[in-house]
């Protein structure tokens, strides 16, 4: 099994732009923390990756989970000026 940002990878990798839904995450747990302690979210929020990031929300991952260091993945989100995943993650938080 190959690690990737502290996080064991399971399953295929899709191509980019083929995230056809959470179903295809052929047995991946989304739910799974790295040694950081940071989810899935944290590393699609912090690369810009908003495909991933809506798929993860639908997933139903924490959109407050903190890493070690009291980061949400709104925190990587705005560090790295990913606009489009901001807004996203502050729908899934406002009522």
């Amino acid at each position: 099994m190959r690690r990737r940002y502290g996080v064991p990878c399971r399953g295929k990798v899709r191509p980019r732009g083929h995230s056809e839904g959470v179903d295809e995450t052929r047995g991946a747990d989304v739910k799974a923390r790295s040694d950081l302690e940071r989810t899935a979210l944290h590393y699609a929020a912090r690369e810009g990756k908003t495909s991933v990031v809506a798929l993860l929300l639908k997933a139903g991952l924490d959109v407050e989970a903190k890493d070690l260091g009291g980061q949400t993945p709104r925190d990587f989100a705005k560090e790295n000026k990913h606009q489009g995943i901001i807004r996203l993650l502050d729908r899934a938080t406002s009522p």
